[in-house]
């Protein structure tokens, strides 16, 4: 008798499984054509990033620049994104779509390619300025675009599917920067020596510079998109018409931010130099950090559900955040080092969409103003933090960056509490 209901509980849970598959399946009819060409492009970007942010800065080393100078090279694309956040929407607008996005993964390669062919800090520096512009460019514009492609019924996939499907190419990218150096090392002469080292290195990179240039191969063929009738907010509302709620926003992302830039940029030197890793163990780390970051952000939102304050739930997120880069720190384990780096990025993967919903629905009056000071906020603490770490690097000093971005990720979770409270409690009394 009891395996009837065992059965039919069993045929029930199939069909919602497939009638779940089939509406999102349907779901995902409504993206358009450019929408998955934007799709393969930014892949393909996406595989270059990953491969530059684990070699490059090895790149750099190995010419002989110091960690100090390398510090100022790795600022120079934050600065540049902050810098280019609210010109590059206007850009797009005169541009159009289509012209915007050639220009941006245009730029970008030839910038990376820049980045390859002088030895001169100063011109390595400008060349990496030049690609945060680009990058920059790539975010603002790539939202919007996205948007006006897709039906109503596949808003929500349309960002799911952008965002994953960047960050599996950046995992790529991490797999292949991790051995693909070694690979060209084998056929070089002396490979140990710098010169042979450098080489490989660089060839690497030219060959994800070249992924970006056949990136713009699918943004030609897009069709034409037409910008939206209803125009963005003026210049001066970025500037002079800014509430309370969006310095608050931007004051909070500043402080996150800066506790990237610190460690972000340096991870694969702390895992080499602190933990005793090789570049390939790092990796495939990086690579497979993917996996508790994209089950995070699975959970939080049923997580989410089940508190009356999203506020106070960001805040202990971001409070949990120090406590394992102090075990970062304070560990010469490899694992250990492994655990603490995945769980840190998978808090912050988690905190990410609960921050920036809460802020999208404070702001209601005022989204284009808010998101584009949230990302001037976010590059230029991230900018700011490179100099300093390069600082300590060049001392070999690992644990205090980590110390430092802990101290960071406080100043944020408490600024977050002290700040947003209030706003929330205060939407809470209106709506009830």
């Amino acid at each position: 008798m009891s395996a009837v209901p065992a059965v039919s509980f069993r045929l029930r849970a199939v069909s919602g499984v497939r009638r779940a598959a089939a509406e999102y399946g349907h779901s995902l009819r409504g993206l358009n054509r450019n929408c998955w060409l934007l799709f393969l492009a930014g892949a393909l970007s996406g595989v270059a990033q990953g491969v530059f942010a684990v070699d490059f800065n090895l790149y750099i080393l190995s010419l002989g620049v110091s960690a100090e100078a390398l510090g100022g090279i790795l600022s120079a694309a934050p600065f540049a994104q902050a810098l280019a956040s609210i010109p590059v929407a206007f850009i797009s607008e005169a541009l159009g779509f289509k012209r915007t996005f050639v220009l941006i993964f245009g730029m970008s390669a030839l910038a990376k390619v820049g980045q390859l062919v002088t030895g001169s800090v100063p011109l390595i520096a400008a060349a990496s300025f030049i690609d945060g512009l680009a990058m920059a460019g790539s975010f603002v514009v790539r939202l919007p675009f996205l948007a006006l492609n897709a039906k109503p019924e596949a808003q929500t996939q349309v960002y799911t599917i952008n965002s994953m499907l960047f960050s599996v190419s950046m995992s790529l990218g991490s797999l292949l920067a991790s051995r693909v150096p070694a690979l060209f090392g084998g056929v070089l002469e002396n490979v140990q020596t710098g010169v042979g080292l450098s080489a490989a290195y660089r060839y690497t990179l030219l060959g994800a510079a070249g992924l970006t240039l056949v990136a713009m191969i699918p943004i030609f063929a897009l069709k034409p998109t037409p910008t939206p009738s209803s125009r963005r907010p003026g210049m001066a509302a970025y500037f002079w018409k800014i509430d309370r709620f969006v310095v608050h926003q931007a004051m909070v992302t500043l402080a996150v931010g800066l506790s990237v830039g610190l460690i972000a940029p340096f991870m694969n030197l702390i895992f080499l130099y602190h933990l005793g890793t090789s570049v390939k163990f790092f990796g495939t780390v990086s690579a497979l950090a993917l996996v508790p970051a994209v089950l995070g952000a699975a959970i939080i939102p049923a997580v989410a559900t089940r508190t009356r304050s999203i506020v106070r739930l960001v805040t202990v997120l971001r409070l949990l955040i120090p406590a394992f880069l102090i075990v970062l720190a304070l560990t010469n384990n490899p694992w250990i080092g492994t655990g603490a780096y995945w769980t840190q990025n998978a808090l912050f993967f988690m905190i990410s969409p609960l921050a920036f919903s809460f802020a999208m629905e404070v702001a209601r009056e005022s989204r284009a103003v808010l998101s584009a000071w949230l990302n001037v906020a976010f590059w230029v603490g991230t900018a700011a933090g490179a100099p300093v770490t390069g600082a300590l690097v060049a001392q070999s000093n690992y644990r205090l960056p980590l110390f430092l971005a802990s101290g960071a990720s406080v100043v944020g979770a408490l600024l977050n509490q002290v700040l947003m409270a209030p706003v929330e409690r205060k939407a809470r009394t209106g709506s009830e």
